[in-house]
């Protein structure tokens, strides 16, 4: 592991920013591949995404700066150092960007976001194979743990180490303490969420159902799992809780509460709130008016076949008056006597 991927002539290329920008463009394929599944315009989103990336990023770095003044030099300001960014200030203005320019475009946010959750779980897996290279966001300090791992001497958790816990690295070490594997648990956790988003995609009941579970279990991941384990954990302000984890909470039972009021809004709908079907925002051929929509053609069958059944029971019943009349008028006429007959008697 080294912050320094590969030498290209004399310009180094640090592990961070090329795993970062991998992920970034893994993320768009994805983007758009699923995008056009759910009959979406290829290229609005696509410049939807690239516009909630740049202004996401902008944020991330800017919160960063305004929380740690003290360790910023004016000259790398516009620098995207591993670990020198507010990963959770970049996604949500990311996401508000993104769902100002849709909506002025007259699509649903919601049909999208479904669309970038996976896309977030693999760029998550890629940007954290880079801060691992680069040793950023590394675990506390774990000395019986099996399958801790140690960072070389040119890496932030060695100069963390150096500094903070002088007394346990001994003289003239070329690598870190033994620490927790957060990046990798971080990894794990991301693929974890990718399979989930899979999967909820293909049993989805409503738009935005994919974007919302995936929400809360990323905060979870994040906020209660891996943060445990982190070196730069923020101290326990309510109980054992930090504040962070506090406002956490308050976030996924905010985001649990729209996901049930989603799902009663989506069952009083004729529509079931199913916008990936397509829409007037889905390029032409994909719409469900060029392609009939499966729950309009499972209503036209229904009364088709309603109708079917009427005919077939007024025939029936046609038929058996017209059988009851010929009946009554086939059988023998009993002549009663006539005027002569009752002139003899």
């Amino acid at each position: 592991m080294s912050p320094v991927l590969m030498q290209i002539g004399e310009w180094p290329v640090p592990a961070y920013g090329f795993f970062f920008a991998l992920s970034l463009i893994a993320a768009w394929v994805v983007i758009v591949r699923l995008g056009v599944q759910d009959r979406l315009p290829a290229d609005t989103l696509g410049f939807a995404y690239v516009l909630s990336v740049v202004t996401g990023i902008i944020a991330a770095r800017a919160t960063w700066v305004l929380q740690h003044p003290d360790a910023l030099a004016p000259a790398s300001i516009w620098a995207l150092p591993a670990g020198d960014l507010a990963p959770f200030a970049g996604v949500v203005v990311g996401t508000l960007v993104s769902a100002l320019y849709l909506a002025s475009r007259k699509i649903p946010p919601t049909v999208a976001w479904d669309v970038a959750a996976p896309a977030l779980a693999v760029a998550t897996i890629l940007e954290r194979i880079g801060a691992l290279m680069a040793g950023t966001g590394a675990g506390q300090y774990a000395p019986n743990l099996t399958w801790a791992i140690r960072f070389p001497i040119d890496s932030p958790v060695f100069h963390h180490h150096r500094t903070q816990l002088e007394e346990l690295l001994p003289p003239g070490a070329t690598e870190s303490l033994p620490v927790h594997p957060t990046q990798l648990y971080a990894m794990v956790l991301a693929a974890i969420g990718l399979v989930l988003c899979l999967r909820w995609r293909a049993r989805r009941e409503f738009s935005g159902q994919v974007a919302l579970q995936y929400a809360v279990y990323a905060l979870v991941a994040r906020v209660f799992v891996e943060e445990w384990f982190r070196a730069d954990a923020a101290q326990a302000v309510f109980g054992p809780l930090s504040g962070g984890q506090t406002a956490a909470l308050v976030l996924i039972a905010a985001l649990v509460a729209i996901l049930r009021a989603r799902r009663m809004r989506a069952a009083a709908r004729e529509d079931g709130l199913r916008l990936w079907e397509g829409g007037r925002w889905s390029p032409e051929g994909m719409r469900p008016a060029a392609r009939g929509s499966t729950r309009a053609a499972a209503v036209a069958d229904r009364a088709a076949g309603q109708d079917v059944a009427a005919a077939s029971g007024k025939a029936k019943g046609s038929a058996k008056t017209k059988g009851s009349a010929k009946t009554k008028g086939t059988g023998p006429v009993k002549k009663g006597p006539g005027r002569k007959g009752r002139k003899r008697k």
